[in-house]
Formats: C-alpha cells, structure tokens, sequence
C-alpha cells in the first residue's frame, strides 16, 4: 500500500490513519457539490483529510479564479493517529491558514456544553463524511 499520495496540487501521508485514501473517498472530493459561497466546512471521520483537501483545493480562490474568501475546512475523526495524520498533511498543504484536524467524537457536538470540542459548534454550510 502507498504511503504517500500525491495530486495535482497536494501531496498527503497515508501511513498511520485508519481510513487509507480509496476511490470511494477521492470520487466523494470530486463529486461534492460546492455552491462558492461556504463558509465553514466539516468533515467527519476524516482519516488522512484527502476529502477535506480536495474541497480546499477546489473551493480556493485561486483554483476559482475569484477574490473571494475561502471556507474554513474542519476535519475530525475519533481515531487518535487519523486526526494527527490528517493534520500534518493539513499543514503540509497550500491551504494549511484554513484548515484544523482534530481527534473527537462527533456525537454531541453541538448539543451538548460538556462537549469536548464546544469551540466546534458554530454553523456549517456543509458536512461530509466517507463512512467505512
């Protein structure tokens, strides 16, 4: 299995998550919609991020050909090596000013104040997620 993958603008560790990058997850970056005017962008049960950056790399402004500003990209997932792995190929990216991964249960967020990741809990435009 590769270690490492690399597109067009992006290159990503596939090496400690969980969740290997798979057609399934690069079909589900290509096809989802985006309508340009997103603002916030979450994407649960992340694995290595290839999802989240590949909606960073097509909701980029420079990728669009427009100034307008780009949506913030959440990334979670409950497996502690996913969430730091995913973070790293974050940072290791063009877009690493707007994007954040973080280990976390998903349940709750939102709805409950004793809620680890509360800071978390602010309207999304739009909620992915690969489920396994």
């Amino acid at each position: 299995m590769a270690k490492s993958f690399d597109f067009k603008h992006f290159s990503l560790s596939n090496e400690k998550s969980a969740q290997k990058v798979g057609t399934d997850g690069v079909l589900l970056g290509a096809w989802t919609s985006l309508r340009g005017d997103e603002r916030h962008i979450l994407d649960v049960g992340t694995g290595t991020g290839v999802i989240a950056l590949m909606l960073a790399q097509r909701s980029s402004p420079v990728v669009q050909g427009e100034s307008k500003g780009s949506p913030v990209i959440i990334a979670l997932d409950i497996d502690a090596p996913s969430a730091k792995e995913a973070g790293n190929n974050f940072k290791a990216s063009p877009w690493a000013g707007r994007m954040a991964a973080y280990e976390g249960d998903f349940r709750g967020l939102g709805s409950d104040e004793t809620h680890p990741l509360k800071f978390l809990a602010f309207p999304y435009d739009l909620i992915v997620s690969n489920p396994p």
